[in-house]
């Protein structure tokens, strides 16, 4: 076995985490991002640097990717990002907060992107 083989063997599937959302009185399962979905999700974020939609839906973009079943498999689509900004901002606080922690993406992350922001070419 190369050793790209191995390294596909040995990370395994995206850890899946278990959500109580008392407020739906539900559990809910979020899932790790993949490299290239996480890359996706950053680019889109740059590419609103300096902007009001720097912000707009982040969160329910961002659970549209993470929500999941036990398994690991996506429970909304990329077209719903609206039916996850609909929903009352407690249970969404909830899921988002735990679905950064198991991505590893904190208060830092969004200052670089702001940081950052002053340092991009327009694209005039």
């Amino acid at each position: 076995m190369g050793l790209a083989e191995q390294i596909v063997a040995a990370a395994g599937k995206p850890r899946v985490e278990k959500v109580h959302v008392p407020e739906w009185n539900m559990d809910i399962h979020v899932r790790e991002l993949l490299a290239g979905e996480r890359d996706k999700f950053e680019g889109q974020q740059a590419l609103n640097r300096g902007s009001a939609k720097l912000y707009q839906n982040f969160r329910a973009r961002f659970l549209v990717l993470t929500v999941c079943d036990e398994s690991g498999v996506r429970a909304f689509q990329d077209n719903q990002i609206d039916t996850i900004a609909s929903l009352p901002v407690a249970g969404v606080d909830r899921l988002f907060d735990a679905a950064c922690k198991l991505n590893r993406i904190g208060p830092s992350d969004v200052e670089d992107l702001e940081k950052n922001s002053d340092k991009t070419p327009s694209a005039e």
